[in-house]
């Protein structure tokens, strides 16, 4: 049973009612939690009221219901949770909520479920980057490029020093067949995060693909620099003989 939150007919008859009484509880039911005794979690909030007079506060319902759908995914209800934050999202139409729930979706392979509720949550939160973030993921997933570069056109706009970002905004790009797009978005999540040995390489068969082979050996070279007993990029570094060749490997 979801917390007895929106309970009309709940009386305030005692100090245990009280809010301060619900939030006491609450705090033992979030240390419980941090603990991880998540059946305690689930007892406490089944046994949780709130009072009529406080109907209102939908945000200690909102951080009940998250704090019992958590409880419920890590001892393995996920239909237990997703429950609990469908009811939960349905009452108050709080975007943690539904994000939360979209997630688990996710996490089942539910990806039309997701999606559709992805969007609805972006319709509200235009500028919440985590929905247009999962939306991307899911057009890449389903392999629509075109969709997944406006997202993360988008993202990078709102965010230019992501570099994950970047590298799935150039993966969409060489899809496209967008290849100097590609480039440079790759040069920018290696500039911004050079211990990336994936970045490194991908930016580095990229270059080579188009002939820049000593702009290959720097990139590779840069990374060396900062991650030099990873075997790949000794391998890439042996595999791409130029005029600026580094010293053999020591």
């Amino acid at each position: 049973m979801l917390i007895n939150v929106y309970s009309v007919g709940a009386q305030e008859t005692d100090g245990e009612s009280s809010p301060g009484a619900m939030e006491a509880e609450y705090q033992r039911a979030w240390q419980a939690f941090v603990d991880g005794s998540y059946e305690r979690v689930v007892s406490l909030s089944d046994s949780a009221r709130i009072p009529s007079r406080v109907l209102s506060d939908t945000t200690r319902y909102v951080r009940w219901v998250d704090l019992l759908a958590r409880s419920h995914n890590h001892l393995g209800a996920e239909a237990r949770s997703i429950s609990v934050l469908h009811e939960g999202y349905d009452s108050t139409g709080a975007s943690s909520l539904g994000r939360r729930l979209a997630d688990l979706y996710v996490q089942q392979a539910r990806y039309e479920e997701a999606r559709e509720l992805y969007r609805r949550l972006q319709r509200s939160n235009a500028t919440d980057t985590r929905i247009r973030d999962a939306l991307a993921q899911l057009s890449m997933r389903d392999r629509d490029w075109l969709e997944a570069s406006h997202h993360l056109e988008a993202l990078v706009g709102a965010d230019s020093t992501n570099a994950t970002w970047h590298a799935r905004l150039a993966r969409c790009y060489e899809e496209r067949g967008r290849t100097d797009d590609a480039l440079n978005h790759l040069r920018s999540a290696h500039r911004l995060r050079p211990r990336d040995v994936d970045v490194a390489l991908r930016l580095s068969a990229l270059l080579r693909t188009v002939g820049a082979r000593d702009e290959a050996v720097s990139v590779v070279n840069a990374s060396l620099d900062v991650r030099a007993t990873d075997p790949r990029l000794w391998r890439r570094r042996a595999n791409l003989p130029s005029r600026t060749a580094r010293s053999k490997r020591p």
